[in-house]
């Protein structure tokens, strides 16, 4: 689980909003043959919708909208820093790859590990613990 930076966007503003993943799909479609414009997975390339006559979007594969840098990483929620992927191979792919990037990170900054919890000691005003000398010899 990653411990993020208070400084972070909020989680609640981290969602895509519809303009925004309409222009995410815009950026990743090509027209087809039959004069269609189909939007394509950014990882894997698959067809993932089309645009209808109406101009909305129909799904042909269920996708998920994701931060091309991690929210974790102090990645935006903005178009540029948007993708649209496959729901089920690509974005588990992606997401193991930016959890283990975020954790990383986190331990880089002192926000986990022994260093976190020898401070997170000091903050509550606790003594640090002593180091034990290991087994008795004698």
């Amino acid at each position: 689980m990653s411990r993020a930076p208070t400084d972070l966007e909020p989680r609640e503003q981290a969602r895509f909003s519809s303009s925004q993943k309409n222009a995410i799909r815009l950026r990743q479609s090509f027209t087809g043959a039959d004069d269609v414009i189909y939007a394509r997975c950014d990882e894997c390339g698959d067809v993932i919708a089309s645009l209808n006559a109406r101009g909305t979007w129909d799904k042909v594969k269920p996708h998920d909208f994701d931060h091309s840098l991690p929210r974790g990483l102090y990645g935006k929620t903005t178009t540029q820093n948007g993708r649209a992927i496959c729901t089920a191979v690509c974005h588990r792919e992606k997401t193991d790859t930016d959890v283990a990037a975020i954790s990383k990170a986190d331990r880089q900054a002192g926000r986990a590990g022994q260093y976190a919890r020898r401070l997170a000691r000091k903050a509550r005003g606790e003594r640090p613990q002593l180091q034990g000398k290991g087994f008795n010899r004698g």
